[in-house]
C-alpha cells in the first residue's frame, strides 16, 4: 500500500520518483549499516562501553526495529527492507555485545 501521490517533482512520474527516493533512502540506511559495523568492531575490540549513551542505542535501535516493521507493512521494494534487515541484526548484535561488555566490566 504506497502512497499513491508521492511524488512532489512534476518533472517524474510517481512510480520513478518513489523508486528513486526509496532507493535513495536505501543507500543512507546501508551506509549507517556500515557505520554500525564500524562501531561493532570498535565495541569487540575495546570489550567496554565508553563515551556513548546506553539509553540512546537502545532508542534508536528500538526505532530501526519499528522502521523494519513499518517499511515491511508499506512497501514491497526489497531493497528497502533488506537495508533495514541488515541495520536491525547489526544493532541487535551491538545491545548484545553491550549487555556483555556491560556486565563483565561491573
Amino acid at each position: 500500500m504506497r502512497p499513491s501521490a508521492f511524488s512532489d517533482d512534476a518533472s517524474l512520474p510517481v512510480e520513478v520518483s518513489f523508486h528513486l527516493y526509496d532507493q535513495i533512502n536505501s543507500g543512507f540506511v546501508l551506509i549507517a549499516a556500515l557505520f554500525y559495523l564500524l562501531n561493532l568492531f570498535k565495541l569487540i575490540k575495546d570489550k567496554e562501553i565508553k563515551g556513548i549513551s546506553k539509553i540512546s542505542i537502545g532508542f534508536f535501535s528500538l526505532w530501526n526495529v519499528w522502521t523494519l516493521f513499518f517499511f515491511i507493512k508499506i512497501s514491497e521494494y526489497w531493497w528497502t527492507i533488506g537495508a533495514y534487515v541488515v541495520v536491525a541484526i547489526l544493532n541487535i548484535a551491538y545491545i548484545t555485545l553491550m549487555i556483555k561488555y556491560t556486565r563483565n566490566n561491573d
